[in-house]
């Protein structure tokens, strides 16, 4: 599956406007980086796509097997100074669940997209416009 972001800066330093299928976002800096500190940053967006994709990926197994449960709530935490990055998650599900199903749980937030793209080696290919 293919994603297209479109970045284009603002006005205002540091404030940039993200689009993608017609839907919008602000990414920012904190003041002490010289930002206005309006928004997540753009490592805190990467946080929050493996606390979301774990989530929403727990979610569609949850339905699809027709668990019950109360909620799934994912902190993720990271330090990106340090190499290689390590990304501590804390998976929290309320709900009843036996033995294999908690079991599964582990293997299916393991099993989020952003989880398993984070985990791979990359290559960014990267063509400068000046126009």
């Amino acid at each position: 599956m293919s994603v297209n972001i479109k970045g284009v800066s603002s006005d205002e330093a540091f404030i940039t406007q993200l689009e993608t299928r017609g839907l919008s976002l602000i990414v920012d800096e904190p003041i002490d980086k010289g930002g206005k500190d309006t928004a997540m940053t753009p490592m805190e967006l990467i946080g929050a796509a493996l606390s979301s994709c774990t989530i929403i990926t727990l979610q569609m197994y949850f339905n699809h097997k027709g668990w019950s449960y109360q909620s799934v709530e994912v902190d993720v935490d990271f330090d990106y100074t340090t190499l290689p990055t390590t990304f501590q998650r804390v998976v929290r599900v309320k709900g009843e669940f036996d033995e294999k199903q908690r079991g599964r749980i582990d293997k299916i937030a393991n099993a989020c997209p952003v989880h398993k793209l984070l985990e791979k080696g990359h290559t960014i290919e990267t063509i400068v416009q000046v126009v």
